[in-house]
């Protein structure tokens, strides 16, 4: 499908490049979960509207789960050390950009930043 942006994964040294998804839609920003089981990433599920939602993915490309069904954007998302929660950008409730975090099955929201700051792009701290 054209425009379309899958996912994929390589060896260090160039070999083994593997398809993970498959769905003909934009499978963005991608990152791995720290124990390396999952891959999370922010994607248009159903051709929502331009609307990212969250999701995981296996690396073989089994166990799609969506995590998150906003009317906005979810992106830019980061596992905690833990993997119990995530961090992510989004501008729900129309917020220019904002972080929040979730638990790591997409339950419990909760805003971090404040209203009116542009904030995105979290990053984890190993401690």
């Amino acid at each position: 499908m054209s425009g379309a942006v899958e996912l994929y994964t390589i060896h260090a040294d160039g070999s083994g490049l593997t398809q993970v998804t498959h769905d003909g839609t934009e499978n963005i920003f991608p990152r791995w979960s720290p124990d390396g089981t999952h891959i999370l990433f922010s994607t248009l599920f159903n051709g929502d509207f331009g609307a990212h939602h969250l999701a995981t993915i296996r690396p073989d490309g089994s166990e799609r789960t969506v995590l998150t069904n906003v009317l906005f954007d979810d992106y830019q998302a980061e596992y905690t050390v833990d993997t119990r929660h995530i961090l992510l950008g989004s501008n729900t409730d129309n917020l220019l950009s904002a972080i929040w975090v979730i638990d790591a099955d997409g339950k419990h929201r909760k805003r971090l930043t404040q209203a009116g700051l542009k904030a995105s792009g979290p990053d984890v701290s190993p401690d």
